[in-house]
């Protein structure tokens, strides 16, 4: 599906209402405390005079993000425009508000529902909060590259046909890394056999309106696509975007979850940058060709500096604002990141065997050389390490599985600690997760395999950071005693 908008002069609603207001020098009689940014701690003078006067709530003539009327309304149907969708939402909660209200409003307690394995841990959180019984199922992983590419379509007509009464598929596109699942065939597939579908296209905000980049979710007709636009577009952290490509999916349904699991008090800093961040989208339109070039030539240049390379998938589509870069000989990635952190340039993550960088979204030479300098000068300085690079990239997931516990088990189940040697098939209490990418090694509730414990403690003895795994400094886990499942 080809998108379109009109190229008349962008107009941005929201921020302009907030403008407006704010020209009027008001006196504020409300929320929040610092009165527009005159009540502020001296040491901190530059930051509430530079945001305070914008970051107001809803008072008379600046709408309700929760049952949006005026500035609000309009900003999101231009959003709905700009992407083509049947209805647009903006998100203050991020993503993970987004996956959580998407899942709440698309299925029902007790649904089963397949599940990519690599997903993010907001999926969890949202499998957690809406009830559903998941069916995880494997991504498959590029041999060359270790890369996901995501759920197959071929896979996902397995566990379709294994599991008949799964009511949707959850899936997760791009990767972290910027590898694009075939999310064409992979909707056909799932529409085809009558199940719902949403993706969560955290770090895809970008791709529909562009068309010189990989197919988008939206473009692929998923029913509820989540964006995280503050990932690759202007948008400050937290902001993010739903989108409903579906008829069969009630928007005033849909609002209502939003509105459950958000605040009732949304930034207007972050929604009037969701605004921004859709009117420069609706910019970068107009010089698409020349963006695109500029980008291919920045990952050129990055590409021919000695001592590195980048690294892309064979078998997939990826976005090209994701550079994976190796590092030099006898280091690791870990130790890359150090030497270019100590060039000024400080990347998305790392891992023992690559770096991430996320290049923006804009024409800008002085920024692209300053990173080709940084780049070239932490090549030469990275220190060797003894760290084994060897480290899977990845752990390996079971083909298809279910929880062992249901949630409700979960939470009327003991727990014990034992050492990591001893949880081989013992089923997990915790979620340990590699953070970044966010994406769960082990999961609570599942059945613990060696090589995820292994890659845990490898993964933790060589310095990787984890969320979960509270016991791990012991070189234990916890599990649930599983005499006493409900």
């Amino acid at each position: 599906m080809a998108l379109s908008y009109k190229f008349d002069s962008v107009k941005y609603p929201l921020w302009e209402v907030l403008e407006r207001h704010r020209q009027k020098s008001p006196l504020s009689g409300h929320v929040p405390g610092h009165k527009n940014g005159d009540v502020f701690p001296e040491a901190m003078r530059s930051f509430y005079e530079a945001t305070g006067p914008w970051d107001v709530t809803e008072i008379s003539g600046l709408d309700d993000l929760h049952a949006p009327e005026g500035a609000i309304a309009e900003a999101e149907r231009a959003l709905s425009e700009l992407y083509g969708t049947q209805a647009s939402f903006f998100v203050v909660g991020g993503s993970s508000a987004g996956n959580c209200a998407a899942l709440y409003t698309l299925f029902s307690p007790g649904d089963q529902v397949i599940v990519q394995r690599d997903c993010h841990r907001s999926i969890l959180d949202a499998l957690v909060l809406s009830g559903v019984e998941p069916i995880f199922v494997a991504p498959a992983f590029e041999k060359e590259t270790g890369f996901s590419l995501g759920l197959l379509p071929e896979t996902l007509k397995q566990a379709f046909h294994e599991w008949p009464g799964a009511a949707g598929v959850i899936i997760t596109s791009p990767s972290y890394y910027g590898a694009v699942a075939d999310l064409k065939r992979i909707v056909a597939t799932a529409h085809g056999n009558g199940k719902k579908v949403i993706v969560d296209e955290a770090h895809g905000a970008h791709l529909a309106p562009l068309t010189s980049f990989p197919c988008s979710a939206v473009e692929a007709g998923a029913d509820i696509v989540v964006q995280s636009a503050h990932k690759t577009l202007p948008a400050l952290t937290m902001g993010a975007y739903v989108h409903v490509m579906s008829a069969s999916v009630k928007s005033e349904t849909l609002r209502e979850s939003l509105r459950l699991m958000q605040s009732s008090s949304p930034s207007y800093l972050i929604m009037a940058s969701l605004d921004g961040a859709r009117g420069y989208l609706h910019e970068q339109q107009m010089i698409e060709l020349t963006l695109f070039k500029f980008i291919k030539q920045v990952r050129h240049r990055l590409n021919a500096i000695e001592g590195t390379g980048i690294i892309v998938p064979k078998e997939a589509s990826y976005d090209p604002l994701k550079v994976v870069l190796s590092p030099p000989d006898q280091t690791t990635g870990w130790a890359f990141q150090q030497a270019l952190e100590e060039q000024g340039l400080y990347v998305e993550l790392s891992d023992p065997q690559l770096v991430l960088l996320t290049l923006p979204l804009k024409i800008d030479k002085d920024k692209a050389d300053r990173i080709i300098s940084a780049v070239t000068k932490a090549v030469k300085n990275t220190e060797q390490s003894e760290m084994d690079k060897l480290i899977p990239s990845a752990p390996v997931f079971p083909k298809m599985t279910s929880l062992a516990y249901t949630f409700a088990q979960m939470r009327q189940s003991s727990i014990v600690e034992v050492p990591l040697s001893q949880a081989d098939e013992a089923v997990a209490a915790e979620t340990i997760v590699p953070y970044p990418p966010g994406i769960p090694v082990i999961m609570q509730g599942e059945r613990c395999t060696m090589e995820q414990l292994k890659f845990v403690r490898s993964w933790k003895q060589a310095g990787g950071h984890l969320q979960g795994g509270t016991a791990l400094d012991a070189d234990c886990i916890l599990i649930y005693r599983e005499e006493e499942k409900g």
